[in-house]
């Protein structure tokens, strides 16, 4: 017997790609943190944000019955981006609030600074989670093949909403020292920017305007599939007789199309199967036979 098709090892090698870029992201979003805020206590306090949200939403997608696969952890890299920005939030509100309020207790500016923080971010984590829970209760392949990336997703922003809110003020409290280096600002860049774009509210409308009429010109000329394409290695060829043709001219076509086969030496294996390509009905016979050859160069 001979093993034709083992997609084994492509899922591995993609689920070990994912990860690989997972851990490249929060690599780069850390080296960012660091680079904007100047401090390594930070820097790290909002690493630490990852392993918990990620490991607590694994440990609820288990008890879900979900199992870690390509579409659940695409959904845990997705949620990775909002995992950080909402412990950036919070920690640079409350790094703001200390500079501003410096002599009073800290305790009660951290406390102050993210209960003002709280009413955004809810807001943020409740739409985001709303736009992917109605995918994750859909039915149908959409449902089968999805739930789990949703669910990942919507699990993951909870899970980060409580860490950001919580697990962040405390640990920035624990030996809480003000930063000596000062953080880096955008705003001397955005706000000759911002005030130049409120200057020219007609030509900034006129322009988003025009945009968004290209975006969906280009959006609407977009081709539609089911799943994207990939190369596989394998092509699928399908030979279709006339109905009613004896089974055997149909046998003798398919020996002509594995003669064709096994001539070629990029094949390296091939298969033939019967099959009808119409629904069957009471008065069907099998009229069709379908092959699959792999190709490895």
């Amino acid at each position: 017997m001979t093993l034709l098709t083992d997609r084994a090892h492509d899922l591995n090698g993609s689920l070990k790609g994912l990860v690989r870029e997972g851990l490249l992201g929060c690599v780069f979003s850390m080296l960012c943190v660091l680079f904007f805020f100047r401090n390594v206590r930070s820097t790290l306090l909002i690493a630490v944000t990852l392993p918990i949200s990620l490991l607590a939403t694994t440990a609820i997608l288990k008890s879900m019955g979900v199992t870690l696969n390509i579409l659940t952890v695409s959904g845990l890299i997705v949620a990775m981006g909002r995992i950080v920005d909402d412990a950036i939030v919070i920690l640079d509100n409350m790094y703001r609030r200390v500079q501003e309020n410096k002599g009073k207790p800290i305790l009660n500016v951290f406390a102050s600074s993210v209960v003002e923080m709280l009413p955004a971010i809810f807001a943020s984590t409740a739409t985001t989670v709303a736009v992917y829970v109605p995918i994750a209760l859909v039915g149908g392949i959409i449902g089968a093949s999805y739930a789990g990336f949703a669910w990942s997703v919507v699990i993951a922003l909870l899970v980060s909403f409580f860490v950001a809110m919580l697990v962040i003020p405390a640990f920035a409290f624990m030996g809480f020292r003000e930063p000596n280096a000062k953080a880096v600002t955008l705003e001397p860049i955005m706000k000759p920017l911002l005030q130049s774009a409120l200057t020219h509210k007609k030509t900034v409308i006129s322009i988003s305007l025009i945009l968004f009429v290209v975006a969906a010109l280009f959006a609407s000329q977009l081709p539609f599939s089911l799943l994207p394409s990939t190369a596989s290695g394998q092509v699928a060829i399908k030979v279709e007789l006339p109905k009613g043709t004896p089974l055997s001219e149909v046998d003798k076509e398919v020996k002509n199309v594995e003669d064709v086969l096994q001539n070629n030496a990029k094949v390296a294996s091939y298969s033939a199967t019967f099959g009808s390509s119409f629904t069957p009905q009471a008065d069907d016979v099998l009229m069709s036979r379908s092959y699959s050859a792999c190709f490895f160069h």
